[in-house]
């Protein structure tokens, strides 16, 4: 759910709207958990299918914690676990995921910290993501730390 409070001249106006996400529509449509997100998983009827469910990535849209603004004007909802998710600060309508121009978004889902940011001195926005995916020949590797600076590759609207 958006909030907005907006004080001014004209006095105070309040708006909220539901984030209009993939997962917000799933449960919606069941009446009950329906996919999976960061702390939570959907009611599977039997033993099979709740253990091949442990090996898909979530599509989590769910930006229930944190807003900010990247590039400046481009206003964003995160959440732990899940991608950013661009919504108009006009009118609250959600846009959806940001889409990220990276080699690391081709090897499977991003999912990044929710508290992002701000350099004081460039005015670059820094958070963290990791890759839910492990390909087999990455199996053995050990983890390393990449900083990286890089930006959403489009506007959604």
């Amino acid at each position: 759910m958006l909030y907005r409070v907006k004080i001014g001249e004209e006095g105070c106006q309040y708006q909220n709207r539901w984030l209009d996400t993939w997962n917000h529509r799933m449960h919606r449509e069941a009446g009950r958990i329906a996919v999976r997100e960061t702390c939570s998983r959907p009611s599977l009827p039997n033993f099979l299918e709740r253990f091949m469910y442990l090996f898909s990535p979530p599509n989590n849209e769910n930006g229930n914690l944190h807003i900010s603004q990247i590039g400046g004007s481009r206003c964003i909802s995160m959440s732990v676990g899940s991608a950013p998710l661009e919504f108009d600060l006009e009118n609250l309508d959600t846009f959806g995921k940001v889409p990220w121009d990276d080699e690391l978004v081709e090897g499977g889902p991003l999912i990044f910290h929710a508290e992002p940011h701000v350099d004081k001195t460039t005015g670059e926005w820094v958070t963290c993501a990791i890759q839910l995916r492990i390909s087999p020949e990455d199996i053995n590797q050990i983890g390393e730390l990449q900083q990286r600076s890089q930006h959403a590759s489009k506007d959604l609207h």
